[in-house]
């Protein structure tokens, strides 16, 4: 062993590694202080160890080492992190030279002959498809950033844009360093069709294709990837989902780095990976370094809070600190406990990098919304308040992962106790919360016990009496109804009390088979998600839907049938709150059709505060994106001679579209 220090790099555990003269590194106060901050560790086998995520990789390195040196101690650099820290600086002159070219199109700052020449391509290579103008411009900033984020709301058309910049970087063939041949859509099952169908409309040709997820034996799964099929070449199109590339992430990894593949990785409704710490998330941010184009797709960045855009630009630019904020910084912003000017500087950070369509993009007609109070019965109000009183001084501040599991089915609990006092009875597992903690949860009044094994949601709650009447009345006039509900055994009990209203009420939720993905019964129709939303937009007759948001809450479009939905029940979750309204107020409507949403709330209750804090999410996603307009798009608009020039480039490129 030689008497310098050796620092070696662990990529998989992101853990920088100190072997030599350690103990001679705690008498330098500098060095002390420099290791106590990372939260080193000295191990038994005499190494000192301490985590360092990619991006602050090269920062943490360089200051080590000069202090080291300045003891007189040679550093030895490991191969694995002289590797890395390449992979770094190339990283670095690839986002000076992205970033650069991203922000000068945000900020509609380019070359007009540039622009036509992009929109010939797409001329050429989009046959099946006219893309509207600001399609085309969000796939030209795509295409150019090479990684970015498309923040449009759904209906925008997201999977059109991609696919544009895709057709484009595509046809710049191998000898560009912008070149790609591949893409890998990271997604929902849900999402797949949609895909490949777009795929079919775009191209006029069907794709070459290939589904990875949980029905594929995982032999097949790994030869696909690996490399052992014919398919694993002749495929132009992957599609999984969030579960399996985290499952299969050394297959991934194997698929990635085939030489002649160059790959666009797009993660569709990203906020999956917003979790510090989830598996999918560390996988997704993995892979992104072998990819060669990085695409991000939501319509909810900040569903929760700020903190939930760390890990969207973390997989743009893996050894980069886009955000420039601590997830506690970001956190207290999300609480309000930072000025207005750090959402500010956050928005500046941010903004080069992303688009967004929104509604007002669409020309789309102000929906309306209707609060319904409900007041509980007086035995559901006896039940609510005993058991509002047995958690809410239950709910621990600590942020441990057991305190953090047992508050959720606390307020699973109460948000039971709100909605519909006989969930009470069920076991948490039933609606995805742990076993572990479905028993955690007692009545020991023996009064309230026996009231909640009595209540009878047919006679005693509320909110099926005024969904009855609502139906009867404001909705009388509505062919097609949509119902929202975040509980399982709801949906079936709202079923039940409205179905002699309807001619067809059907039921959407998790476990209810997607077209494709499950098996046929012999000798029965299996009702999949596909067939019963088909039906629901194409039946003629008063037709209900009762669905939960989990399970139609992406990638699926009824605003043609639908103008009304129904709040039975919500939780905090914002994201899967404007996902669902999405369903039913989206891009082809016509600006004179009202688009309706009524929301049964039990005032006084968690009821209240979720609507609340509902409201303030969404306020919070259009203070950082929506309030601001993007010079991009405002190239539409407006008189002078540039956008008159850009105009025109767009009007000869519908003109050749319509020769074609």
């Amino acid at each position: 062993m030689s008497e310098g220090l050796r620092i070696d790099y662990n990529e998989a555990a992101n853990t920088v590694v100190l072997e030599g003269p350690v103990s001679q590194l705690y008498r330098d106060p500098a060095i002390a202080i420099f290791l106590r901050n990372q939260k080193a560790i000295r191990t038994p086998a005499g190494t000192v160890e301490f985590r360092v995520e990619p991006h602050l990789l090269e920062r943490k390195f360089h200051s080590l080492s000069e202090l080291v040196k300045r003891m007189g101690i040679v550093v030895i650099q490991d191969a694995q992190l002289s590797g890395t820290i390449r992979d770094i600086q190339r990283g670095e002159q690839e986002f000076e030279s992205f970033s650069e070219k991203a922000l000068d199109i945000w900020k509609a700052r380019f070359e007009a002959a540039e622009f036509d020449a992009f929109l010939q391509v797409l001329a050429r290579e989009c046959p099946g498809r006219t893309f509207y103008r600001l399609q085309l411009l969000a796939a030209y900033h795509l295409a150019f950033s090479q990684h970015a984020c498309n923040f449009s709301v759904p209906g925008a058309g997201k999977t059109s844009i991609v696919y544009a910049a895709y057709a484009y970087l595509k046809s710049l063939g191998q000898e560009s360093p912008k070149y790609v041949n591949h893409l890998l859509i990271v997604g929902p099952l849900s999402s797949f069709k949609v895909w490949e169908e777009e795929f079919r409309d775009i191209f006029l040709k069907p794709p070459q294709s290939k589904r990875i997820a949980g029905f594929l034996p995982p032999s097949e799964r790994a030869a696909y990837l690996r490399g052992h099929l014919r398919q694993s070449f002749s495929c132009e199109l992957t599609l999984t989902s969030y579960a399996s590339l985290a499952n299969s992430r050394e297959d991934f990894s194997a698929f990635m780095k085939v030489q002649s593949r160059c790959v666009m990785m797009v993660l569709d409704e990203a906020h999956y990976i917003k979790a510090d710490d989830g598996v999918w998330a560390n996988a997704a941010l993995e892979l992104a370094k072998n990819a060669s184009a990085r695409v991000v797709l939501t319509g909810t960045p900040v569903p929760n809070g700020y903190e939930d855009l760390t890990n969207l630009f973390r997989f743009l630019y893996p050894t980069r600190d886009i955000v420039g904020y601590s997830s506690a910084a970001l956190k207290a912003m999300s609480q309000g406990k930072q000025p207005a000017a750090a959402t500010e500087r956050l928005r500046e950070r941010v903004k080069p990098f992303y688009t967004r369509i929104g509604k007002s993009d669409l020309d789309l007609g102000e929906p309306r919304h209707v609060v319904v109070p409900v007041r509980l019965g007086e035995s559901h109000n006896q039940i609510y308040r005993y058991i509002e009183d047995s958690v809410i001084p239950g709910l621990e501040r600590d942020e441990t992962r057991v305190a953090d599991v047992m508050n959720r089915a606390r307020l699973m609990r109460l948000r039971q106790a709100a909605t519909n006092p006989a969930l009470l009875l069920q076991p948490l597992e039933e609606e995805g919360m742990s076993a572990l903690h479905s028993d955690r949860f007692s009545v020991s009044d023996a009064h309230i016990f026996d009231l909640i094994n009595k209540f009878d949601p047919r006679g005693e709650l509320g909110k099926l009496d005024a969904l009855r009447e609502l139906i009867q009345t404001e909705l009388r006039a509505h062919t097609k109804v949509l119902v929202w509900s975040i509980f399982i055994k709801n949906l079936q009990t709202i079923k039940d009390a409205v179905k002699d209203l309807f001619d067809t009420v059907d039921i959407i939720y998790g476990a209810t088979p997607i077209d494709d993905l499950s098996e046929e019964v012999e000798g029965q129709e299996l009702f999949t998600r596909e067939r019963i939303i088909s039906s629901f937009q194409h039946s003629s007759g008063r037709h209900l839907l009762v669905a939960n948001p989990h399970a139609i809450g992406e990638s699926i479009s009824l605003h043609q049938a639908c103008h009304v939905a129904v709040y039975f029940d919500r939780d905090f979750n914002a994201g899967r709150f404007i996902q669902s309204k999405d369903r039913i107020h989206r891009y082809g409507l016509p600006r004179d059709q009202l688009t309706e949403y009524y929301y049964l709330v039990a005032p006084d209750t968690v009821e209240s505060t979720i609507h609340d804090r509902l409201l303030f999410k969404e306020q919070r996603l259009k203070d950082l994106i929506d309030g601001h307009d993007i010079p991009l798009f405002q190239l539409v608009l407006g008189d002078d001679e540039e956008r008159e020039d850009i105009r025109a480039i767009i009007k000869e490129y519908e003109h050749r579209k319509r020769l074609t």
